[in-house]
């Protein structure tokens, strides 16, 4: 008996076994571009395609992926986002900017109608304030209009899928030359099981439209990531709810009966190709083997050189990348430069505080005045304004609280304390009821710095309903990691309802929970006993701060 097979017709001769090619080889490089590939318009093809069973999927996602870890904050209109939509990606490439980077995009729709935006130069000639630029008006998209992003054409993926038709009708004509019935069946069921399959899944994206035609704060946005590299987009508040603030649906040819029928249907012919594969003569056998292998060796390298504005048409949109406004500064790059770089640009600092890109203290808040008050001046270094007063913060901490400082801290948490259980106010309202309603971010101070429970000071998180306390949109601030949702769970213990949106926040519906008496409860008692029912009733115009 030999040590190996000497032939490839008996028992113990040579074999081919194709169905391990098909159900393992591949599966990862499909798996990673099969939207991309459900997408193309020649999805639908027959074809071979290396493992088969990874369109089989009776899930199909409802959106495209996007980008987590970002802050997105409105420069104008205060609204705030934690992650990046995936066509918004494709215009930034986000996981590109290396740490404390700084873009300006300015982006306008291809055929817009007549709009104000403002630009680097109006910029330059108008005071900090914006009065004219705050509001835009547009003509929103008719109702009935889908905006789709269509696949650009041609695309590297569709001259794979092309080379692959060819090569699956090459091998049935070849199959055909040398008899083997059982490889053309084969080869025509494993070509219309993927054809069912991707055409089970086909789609096409579309982007969110507003509605209704109205005047509405400019679009422009500041994009944050975690390595403190930032975004600057000017562009129109429609442009913005297509490509960051709107969903990116996943629209499908296909509803969800006749998908999963077709799948089924792809299922079984991809059961009896499997089957018939392994019965072809081993010279066809060897061929499709070959074969797979190329087609793997093309899935896995094109797709690889292929840049995702190679496969999407964003020609909807005009997209001009430009630098700074002022020249690059000379120190080195630090979140204090770029911060500096995107209040330049926006001429702005309600965006840095409302993100928290900028840390939460007295000292940065006084940064940022300095550095809306000197953003025209080149001459203004960022960094060293910064160090001066760190300097004198670190001075200050060697130093006991001042009988003012700890007046005010121990007033907001006596103010917190009479806010009644199943209600919440804001940080704007506690400031407004202590006599001093431009210090809503001075109470969140306070509240970030209350003792715990199990310390020896008289207010602690034990005796001050810290959770009771929301800013004045009724949304649950971020104060650290995992710090929303405790405050959520806290209120909900106290009956209070808290919704929570598709981007993770939480808010409170202040027409039912909210508390605004136009003076404390303890000081109406002071003033000699008035009636204290109607308080829930008596409410004043809120602060509207976004803190």
């Amino acid at each position: 008996m030999s040590w190996f097979p000497l032939t490839r017709d008996d028992d113990n001769g040579w074999r081919f076994d194709i169905v391990s090619l098909l159900a393992v080889i591949g599966e990862s490089t499909i798996e990673r571009h099969v939207q991309v590939i459900t997408a193309s318009p020649f999805a639908f093809f027959p074809r071979l395609s290396p493992a088969p069973q990874t369109v089989l999927k009776t899930d199909r996602p409802s959106r495209l992926p996007s980008i987590k870890d970002v802050v997105i904050v409105g420069v104008h209109s205060g609204t705030y986002l934690t992650e990046l939509n995936f066509f918004a990606d494709v215009i930034h490439e986000i996981n590109q900017l290396r740490p404390y980077d700084f873009r300006v995009f300015h982006i306008k729709h291809r055929h817009a109608p007549a709009v104000s935006i403002p630009d680097r130069n109006d910029l330059e000639k108008q005071p900090n304030e914006h009065a004219d630029t705050t509001t835009t008006t547009a003509t929103a998209e008719p109702p009935d209009e889908v905006i789709h992003v269509p696949f650009k054409r041609p695309c590297a993926i569709d001259f794979v899928i092309i080379a692959s038709v060819i090569i699956t009708a090459g091998l049935f004509v070849w199959a055909g030359s040398i008899g083997d019935g059982v490889a053309m069946i084969a080869i025509a069921t494993m070509s219309l099981s993927t054809s069912l399959a991707c055409l089970s899944s086909s789609w096409q994206p579309v982007l969110s439209a507003r509605p209704t035609s109205a005047e509405v704060p400019n679009g422009d946005i500041v994009i944050s990531t975690r390595n403190r590299a930032m975004v600057v987009v000017h562009c129109t508040e429609e442009i913005t709810r297509e490509l960051y603030c709107g969903t990116e649906d996943c629209r499908y040819r296909l509803s969800d009966r006749p998908h999963r029928a077709l799948l089924g249907i792809s299922t079984v012919l991809l059961m009896v190709g499997v089957v018939l594969f392994s019965n072809c003569r081993w010279m066809m056998q060897t061929a499709i083997g070959v074969s797979y292998m190329i087609l793997n060796i093309l899935y896995w390298a094109v797709p690889l050189l292929m840049d995702r504005r190679d496969v999407w048409d964003m020609s909807r949109y005009v997209i001009e990348q430009r630098g700074p406004m002022f020249p690059p500064s000379r120190n080195k790059p630090s979140l204090t430069q770029t911060l500096w770089y995107a209040i330049q640009e926006t001429r702005r600092t309600e965006w840095a505080r409302t993100s928290n890109v900028a840390p939460v203290s007295q000292w940065w808040d006084r940064w940022l005045e300095e550095a809306l008050k000197n953003c025209r001046d080149i001459t203004w270094d960022p960094v060293e304004a910064k160090d001066v007063l760190m300097a004198m913060a670190k001075k200050r901490k060697r130093m006991p609280r001042t009988d003012e400082a700890e007046f005010w801290f121990n007033a907001v948490y006596e103010a917190v304390q009479e806010i009644p259980r199943g209600k919440v106010t804001s940080y704007g309202h506690i400031a407004l009821l202590l006599g001093e309603p431009k210090r809503p971010r001075q109470v969140g101070i306070c509240l970030k710095h209350l003792p715990q429970p199990d310390s020896d000071n008289h207010f602690h998180a034990g005796n001050v309903p810290w959770q009771r306390v929301v800013n004045a949109k009724g949304m649950v601030s971020h104060r650290g990691p995992g710090s929303a949702q405790r405050q959520a769970d806290a209120l909900r213990e106290e009956g209070v309802d808290v919704s929570e949106d598709a981007m993770g926040e939480f808010y409170i519906d202040l027409a039912r929970f909210g508390w605004f008496p136009s003076m404390l409860p303890s000081e109406r008692e002071e003033m000699g006993g008035m009636d204290m029912s109607d308080l829930e009733g008596d409410e004043v115009d809120e602060v509207d701060e976004g803190v």
